[in-house]
């Protein structure tokens, strides 16, 4: 089995090269051009001095762009923290916080105070290049790859280390069920569950279909029509914002077969609004940023337990327990803890909440819910 992210990307690449991989405001780059990139932007990266275990800041926006630094980071071992450019100043405190020196952008404009700049909105790539002469550095499973930023369970922006590992586990277990005629909206790459619906549309050789750096939300659902998007991500606001854009009669997306809701279960009334209006095959996660999906709700699942979210997955355990940590009564209602396979430790060193939240092998998300007679899980979320 594939161990690492960079592994199933190459893997498309050498199986498919000149299938489209990302179509970005009108512009097809196949998977031999996206390797391409990715090989130029890793080759500057190296000559500027990037190696195993420096962490470097991505503040490229929602582009291609985010996706290329990450790989290119990858391959030389570094690690990246995304951040969003609209943070501002917040960037710099972050940057010092886990000691990224360099930044990478895709506009000089949006560079931070004190961060070295690496502009990559110049990028450009025959279509051949390679990898060659630069393989002194092969990642593996456990190599530091990404500090994930979290913030609901915390309370605050804390840092979360992933590996390759982690990534590829993450992967996994996302449910995203892509195949090569996937083509996939990311709303956010900042987010590792846009992240892994990208990698899960580029391990099976998919479409990204990026919208223009910007789009308001109307643009993003005439993309979704126009090229005929499979696969897109809504958070509970935007689904509403969405209703609200659409005519009642529907549903507005044949093309859709699996929107998946963020933020827990909506109100039933638009929960009913989105199957009729927007798509039939809506999904629903329990999540959270520090250890990924926890559990699924299918369109089934949802048509007759419209506020689960959904079956617990086979890869994460989940415990309701009373304030002093004793396991409840089935059924009764408590505090959530969750284990998953192979599940961080804590927050990084940087950060001081790791024994609130992780304690004992387990994972206080702060949520309370219950399971079930019908074996699903209820969750009500506290954050």
């Amino acid at each position: 089995m594939n161990t690492t992210l960079l592994e199933l990307v190459r893997a498309t690449v050498a199986r498919t090269p000149e299938a489209p991989a990302a179509l970005i405001e009108g512009q097809v780059v196949n998977y031999r051009h996206l390797n391409a990139l990715v090989c130029v932007a890793t080759r500057d990266f190296h000559a500027r001095g990037i190696g195993p275990g420096e962490v470097v800041a991505v503040s490229t926006g929602q582009g291609l762009l985010a996706i290329i630094a990450l790989l290119a980071l990858a391959n030389l071992g570094a690690v990246s923290v995304t951040m969003v450019p609209g943070l501002g100043t917040v960037r710099a405190s972050l940057c010092r916080r886990y000691g990224a020196r360099r930044v990478v952008l895709s506009d000089q404009a949006a560079a931070i105070d004190g961060v070295e700049s690496l502009v990559l909105a110049s990028l450009q790539a025959q279509g051949h290049e390679t990898m060659h002469g630069l393989d002194d550095f092969s990642p593996r499973a456990e190599t530091p790859v990404r500090i994930a930023l979290a913030s609901g369970s915390a309370g605050e922006t804390k840092g979360v280390v992933q590996t390759h590992g982690d990534l590829e586990r993450r992967l996994r277990n996302s449910f995203w069920d892509t195949r090569s005629s996937s083509r996939v909206l990311p709303p956010n790459l900042e987010d590792t569950a846009s992240l892994m619906m990208c990698f899960s549309a580029l391990r099976d050789g998919g479409l990204l279909v990026l919208p223009k750096s910007g789009s308001d939300l109307a643009a993003v659902l005439l993309a979704v029509q126009v090229h005929g998007v499979t696969h897109l991500v809504l958070s509970r606001a935007s689904l509403v914002s969405t209703l609200a854009l659409l005519p009642a009669d529907g549903p507005a997306f044949p093309s859709l077969t699996h929107l998946r809701i963020a933020g827990g279960p909506p109100p039933t009334e638009i929960l009913t609004g989105a199957c009729k209006r927007i798509t039939p095959n809506v999904y629903l996660t329990y999540a959270t940023s520090e250890l990924g999906v926890i559990s699924l709700a299918t369109p089934e699942t949802l048509a007759r337990a419209p506020r689960s979210s959904g079956r617990v997955a086979s890869h994460a355990c989940v415990e309701v327990v009373d304030e002093s940590g004793r396991k409840v009564a089935p059924g009764g209602t408590g505090e959530l803890r969750i284990a998953v396979e192979d599940m961080p430790q804590g927050y990084h060193a940087a950060d001081d909440a790791s024994g609130s939240r992780f304690r004992d092998g387990w994972f206080h998300p702060g949520d309370r819910g219950h399971i079930g007679a019908d074996g699903l899980l209820y969750v009500e979320r506290n954050r």
